[in-house]
């Protein structure tokens, strides 16, 4: 595995291209105690059939972006008693589940969207303000629209203009963290509220040139 985490925090890392024969083959974190912050997780596998490419067993992830991993019959993305944090999940693939989350599993301002193949998230799990096809419009700040990433065919899975994760976090998940960076390093807090996902949407200037 690229990542074998039973207690500790990985932080500002990326991990490409890693497979293993085990579930987590690239990455495996368990625990309370286990946490990936500011990391990506691209271009891995699961070795074996039937196994994980990626799986937070109890673990946690915070403004992690999570792309391009696969799987062959098994799930690419497992989380279980995990609790997700600003995270983007995106063009990851199976054959059968790209991301399952089980009952005791907490998502938050996180986006899983645009991957190819099925969710499987259990009734119980936790989710709040976060983007997916899989999550109806509720009450809770969830939505199914697609995230509108800028140009996701570059691996630049940062918001575009227009998208609905602009503003639509919960920003309470970050008003501890008043001095908090996005995956690229820049401010968490542009406009007048946070985003959903691992990227904050930097709003561009207008210039006006006068001849």
């Amino acid at each position: 595995a690229g990542i074998y985490l039973t207690a500790g925090k990985v932080t500002h890392s990326a991990v490409e291209g890693c497979s293993g024969i085990g579930d987590g083959g690239a990455v495996y974190a368990t625990g309370a105690s286990s946490a990936l912050l500011w990391c990506t997780v691209t271009n891995c596998q699961a070795g074996k059939a039937g196994k994980t490419a990626v799986q937070l067993d109890g673990a946690s992830a915070l403004n992690c972006l999570f792309a391009r991993n696969k799987s062959t019959t098994g799930t690419t993305i497992a989380l279980i008693g995990a609790t997700i944090d600003s995270c983007t999940m995106a063009s990851n693939s199976a054959t059968a589940t790209a991301i399952s989350a089980d009952a005791s599993s907490k998502i938050y301002n996180s986006i899983l969207a645009d991957n190819d193949g099925a969710y499987s998230f259990a009734a119980g799990a936790t989710f709040s303000h976060c983007c997916s096809p899989a999550l109806a419009e509720d009450g809770n700040g969830n939505f199914p629209d697609a995230p509108r990433f800028r140009h996701p065919e570059r691996d630049d899975f940062r918001l575009g203009v227009g998208s609905r994760c602009i503003n639509n976090a919960d920003a309470s998940r970050w008003t501890s963290r008043p001095d908090a960076l996005d995956l690229n390093g820049l401010p968490r807090l542009i406009g007048h509220d946070y985003d959903i996902g691992c990227y904050e949407f930097q709003q561009m200037a207008t210039y006006l040139m006068i001849q």
